[in-house]
């Protein structure tokens, strides 16, 4: 379980694109998808938690979202300790308070969840990498995971043009799927939802070129979609929750931008 864990911690810090390997990692995604990945049942990952808590390796806890007047668990947050030494890993406070879903309401009506997930999964006897990759996608991007990005073409209406982030974000997977001849014409479309959504239409080519590098780099194996799209998640977050936003775009490219 804490290889999992730690392989799943470090896989976030480089989607993060960390100048430095912290000490800690913290993560948040639902204990139902961990246990899925390890083979163990939901009882056996809590003993095995507690475990790993008192060896000074791990600090865990389920994390809840209000959703209209109830209280409802959204995940679990880990703090997984990746370097030796004698830094103990703890969730702080602000990460306790982080709003690590926004949509989760949504997730709810629409039944978009990790049992979902997992289900699919099964039914479409995915091997272990497979389900890996699946739980390292909510991991980077908890708030956009629980659409199938790698599938989104299933999805109601996925003919129709993006018109927010946070619809592109749930197409990115599009990229990847589709024929060589149409991707030009869906990293267009997409460059255009972002310029409109986000007041910033001379930069449409930017968005473009965005785009392309992070198919580019999906292919090449270095994760840049599942960043694309956690950038593009906590972009849409920040919008709502900071009203003196005045050019996302330029927050996009200097969080985009190496270090």
């Amino acid at each position: 379980m804490f290889l999992v864990l730690h392989r799943l911690a470090l896989d976030v810090a480089r989607a993060r694109a960390y100048r430095l390997l912290p000490d800690v990692v913290t993560l948040h995604v639902p204990a139902l998808m961990v246990a899925a990945l390890t083979g163990y049942t939901d009882r056996h990952l809590r003993n095995l938690t507690r475990e790993l808590e008192r060896a000074g390796l791990l600090d865990a806890g389920g994390h809840a979202s209000r959703v209209g007047l109830r209280s409802l668990y959204d995940g679990t947050i880990w703090a997984v300790k990746v370097k030796p030494g004698g830094v103990a890993p703890r969730i702080r406070p602000d990460e306790w308070k982080h709003d690590w879903r926004p949509m989760f309401a949504a997730d709810v009506e629409g039944k978009r969840g990790a049992a979902r997930v997992i289900s699919e999964l099964r039914a479409a006897e995915a091997s272990e990498e497979e389900f890996y990759r699946a739980t390292l996608r909510v991991a980077v991007a908890p708030d956009a995971a629980f659409s199938p990005v790698a599938s989104s073409s299933e999805m109601p209406g996925a003919a129709a043009e993006p018109r927010t982030v946070r619809e592109v974000v749930y197409r990115l997977g599009e990229l990847v799927n589709a024929h060589p001849s149409r991707r030009p014409e869906l990293v267009g479309r997409m460059a255009s939802a972002l310029a409109y959504a986000l007041s910033d239409l001379h930069s449409r080519r930017w968005y473009c070129r965005l785009l392309w590098d992070a198919w580019t780099g999906h292919v090449e194996g270095r994760g840049t979609l599942q960043a694309l799209a956690a950038a593009l998640s906590r972009l849409d977050a920040d919008r709502r929750e900071w009203e003196g936003l005045r050019n996302p775009g330029a927050v996009l490219a200097a969080r985009l931008r190496p270090v």
